[in-house]
This record gives structure tokens, sequence and C-alpha cells, in this order.
């Protein structure tokens, strides 16, 4: 199968783009594009001679409010005139302006793959899909003194992350870090020297989880993130795999019990789960799907 695969390829927080283009190309002929510099006329022409045209954010900017009218429209101009197979793997939460990119894009799309599963449950769309994120390859972690800390938090603070962050500082004060943008051999570095890498709860998201359980399992880290029915599906196990809570109160208790007792085990087993959930399994999954 010819597959163009349209990815930011500049910006490192789609760094699973390389995983995922990896999986399609073991059977595949595959031509990534970057979908923040192209040439529209010559990519339209290249998506017509191809079977398939796979994206996530599809060259949406998300930097100010006319950037991201003028960018949602110009993706529904491409998978209107787009002949070929159009398929789209939604990685991020749908919330906010995702919610009115899932509005226009869905109809036009051939297929649409959701993360965030707790937003399909409550729509009625046809050929919509769950897909979660996987465990991608293993970068080579080291101890690493600016990341030294109990407790680690990385990403962006916002809205409904604020308060468990702002919570764990009154209550661990210097032993818990927030480190923002962390990617590659630093996010692995990161999780080989934090005691504990922790999420926040996002409220009424049973069925929506970011990469993080992937990302830290499968790089031998210990992760404590909130105890959801989607996981469980999933398979991830709590106290076994992860560390799971389900409140404020859960969350310090949980974490200064391990703290005080560390549990090697978990993240021995965490990292052997994890490995199992591969790119290539989600790309399969994907093409049975799209074969439809």
């Amino acid at each position: 199968m010819k597959i163009i695969y349209w990815i930011n390829t500049t910006d490192p927080k789609y760094g699973f783009y390389k995983d995922i283009e990896s999986s399609l190309k073991k059977n595949n002929k595959v031509e990534t594009i970057n979908d923040r510099e192209f040439n529209l006329e010559e990519f339209v022409k290249k998506c017509n001679q191809a079977d398939m045209l796979l994206y996530h954010q599809g060259g949406i900017y998300m930097d100010n409010e006319m950037n991201y009218a003028i960018s949602l429209e110009r993706l529904k101009q491409i998978l209107e005139i787009v002949k070929c197979k159009k398929v789209c793997w939604f990685a991020e939460k749908i919330w906010f302006l995702n919610n009115e990119t899932m509005e226009n894009i869905i109809p036009l799309n051939d297929f649409t793959f959701l993360n965030d599963d707790n937003w399909l449950r409550r729509h009625k769309y046809e050929k919509v899909y769950p897909l979660h994120m996987a465990s991608g390859k293993r970068i080579e972690g080291e101890y690493n003194e600016k990341y030294k800390c109990d407790i680690a938090f990385y990403g962006h603070v916002f809205s409904f992350r604020k308060p468990f962050i702002d919570y764990l500082k009154s209550k661990y004060g210097r032993r818990f870090k927030c480190f923002n943008f962390v990617y590659g051999k630093d996010l692995a570095d990161l999780i080989a020297t934090a005691k504990l890498v922790f999420s926040p709860i996002q409220p009424n998201e049973e069925f929506y989880w970011d990469n993080r359980p992937y990302e830290v399992l499968n790089q031998g880290g210990t992760l404590i993130y909130p105890k959801l029915y989607g996981l469980q599906e999933e398979g991830f196990i709590s106290g076994k795999h992860f560390l799971g809570y389900k409140s404020a109160d859960d969350l310090i208790e949980i974490t200064d019990e391990y703290l005080k007792n560390p549990a090697p085990n978990i993240a021995k087993e965490g990292q052997k789960f994890a490995e199992k959930i591969t790119y290539d399994k989600r790309i399969k999954e994907l093409f049975l799907i799209c074969k439809k």
C-alpha cells in the first residue's frame, strides 16, 4: 500500500511519529510530509496517487484564532479534493477548539481514530473508533542531577492540573519538581532519575489518557497516575504496573507509602507490560478497521 503520512515533523511533542512511521514502513511504501511546510498543489497530487492519507493534526495551527480558522479551512479543502482513503488518528484531548475541528473533519474523513475515547462515547459518529497511543522505541536513560527529585511532573501546567501541582508543592516542597517541555533523551534521563513520575487527574476522564503510561512505564519508570476504567480495560493494573489514585488524599497516602517503602517490582512489571503495547500493534488495528 502507498501511504502519505502527514505529520508535524518539527515539533518534539510529536516525536511518536517516528515510531508510527517505522511501523507503517514495514509493509508499505510510505512518504512522510511535514504538515508545517508543504506545497499544497504537489501535496494533493501525491495524495491522489496514493492509497491512503494518514494524518494527526492536519496542519492546523493553534497559536491564535485567525491562524486556526485559516488552517482549518485549508484542511477541509484538502480533504474535499483528495481522492484516496483519508484517515485521521487524532492523538490530543478533544476540548475547546479541538471540538470544532472534529465537527468539521469527521464528515470528510473515511475513518477517524481518537485517543480520546471519552469524547467518542459522548457522540454518535459513523466510522469513528478509539485508538490509543502506544510504547515507542526505548531510549537508554541515565541519571542526571538536574532531574533529581522524589516526584517529577513533566508537561504544561494549566487549569485542571494546577490545583494538584500546587498541592504537591505544598506537601513536598523541593522534593517535587515540574519540568515543562522534556522530550527524547532528556525525558529518558528524567524518568531514570526521579523516584516517581506523577500525572494529575482531569475531571470526568475515565476513558481518556495521554501517552504517559506507555512513555514512562516503557522507560522503566514508576508512574503515579489516575486510576481509570479505561486503563483497566487496556490491561494496566493499579498496584502492579503503576500506582493508581482516585483523590488528593489517596495521592498523598500512596506517594508517602512508596517513598518510605519503594517497590521496584512495580517499575519492572510496568515495563514488561507496556513494551507489549507497540505501534506495530496499533497500526495493525487501524488497517484492520480501514479494510471494512
